[in-house]
């Protein structure tokens, strides 16, 4: 993308971001757990997450470079369900959400993306991956007896603001549609000098 990177940076923190899980948000967690932040696929699901950018689903306006930070809580090998990234595939900030479970969806939608190289990274537990909020990925499914489990922390600029869009983590907030998103569920973690 164009510009130069945010001199301030808000964390989206739904969750707490360390500790163990009261049995109250691991329930959440598993009844929404794209949307908490903590990443649950089930083993033998069979079903991947198909290529699809995650900033067409924020709940976000004005944040030109958001980051997610992928973190393995357990190993991921692509039988698991790692994920797949397109490389360069962020500098499409035209594209409307895609269907995560249509496999042609995003190439529908975008069709210069479908003979683009891809990288695949299996990961150990601990390890994590960062990649832009529009960064083209796919997950695939979870073949083995283990779930896939990992915690995801967003990352966005400070001037970022609500998008009145459906979102079980700001819709109990009460938020208005251009309020800017700060206070403890969007903590500063980095700020002008």
């Amino acid at each position: 993308m164009d510009g130069e990177p945010p001199s301030a940076l808000r964390l989206a923190r739904p969750l707490q971001s360390c500790g163990e899980l009261s049995e109250d948000q691991q329930e959440a967690a598993d009844e929404v757990g794209l949307v908490v932040r903590v990443v649950i696929k089930q083993p033998h699901n069979n079903a991947p997450t198909e290529f699809h950018q995650d900033q067409p689903f924020w709940p976000h306006a004005h944040s030109t470079h958001p980051l997610s930070a992928w973190i393995a809580l357990v190993d991921v090998p692509v039988e698991r369900g790692c994920m797949t990234f397109i490389p360069g595939s962020h500098t499409r900030t035209d594209l409307a959400a895609q269907d995560l479970t249509d496999a042609h969806d995003l190439f529908t939608k975008s069709p210069d993306l479908v003979w683009e190289p891809r990288v695949t990274i299996p990961l150990r537990a601990g390890d994590c991956t960062f990649h832009h909020a529009l960064c083209a990925h796919m997950a695939t499914p979870n073949l083995t007896d283990e779930a896939r489990v990992a915690h995801v922390v967003i990352f966005m600029d400070a001037t970022t603001t609500y998008r009145a869009l459906p979102h079980p983590v700001t819709d109990p907030l009460g938020l208005r549609d251009g309020a800017p998103l700060t206070g403890d569920l969007f903590p500063a973690v980095a700020a002008d000098s």
